[in-house]
């Protein structure tokens, strides 16, 4: 019993323009990496195909970070929040503005005592140009 898996148009572009191989030198390493944030732009307007895309692109960056970078100290969301803001000189009010957050749901997460939204983590991650999993614990 055979079962074919389907895949887009889309997705078989997106290959093309960029194929799915092993990372192996530094230049390839920051083409992948300039390809995805090329991608991600409007995380909200991602297609299927593009989130499928970027899950396997994004794979093989983590092996070759596991391979050829140093690893990384783990931050707390919540610490890496207060440190980028304090870097930009924003304010808690200023930031929920920034993001069309709310400044209490941001106060609760930088106090502990709430989880960011996944929204919130998008609006984030996308304010400042880093991953989203830095704001999800």
């Amino acid at each position: 019993m055979s079962s074919a898996i389907k895949c887009s148009d889309e997705y078989f572009e997106l290959v093309h323009r960029f194929p799915l191989v092993p990372l192996r030198t530094q230049r390839h390493y920051r083409l992948a990496l300039k390809f995805i944030r090329g991608l991600v732009e409007d995380p909200l307007s991602l297609t299927q195909a593009q989130i499928d895309y970027i899950g396997v692109l994004g794979n093989l960056v983590t092996e070759y970070e596991k391979q050829h970078l140093p690893p990384t100290p783990k931050i707390s969301g919540r610490r890496l929040l207060k440190f980028l803001m304090k870097q930009n000189e924003l304010t808690i009010s200023a930031l929920a503005r920034e993001i069309g957050g709310h400044r209490s749901n941001l106060s609760a997460f930088l106090s502990g005592s709430r989880s960011l939204s996944k929204d919130v983590a998008i609006a984030l991650s996308k304010r400042f140009h880093i991953n989203i999993s830095a704001f999800l614990e």
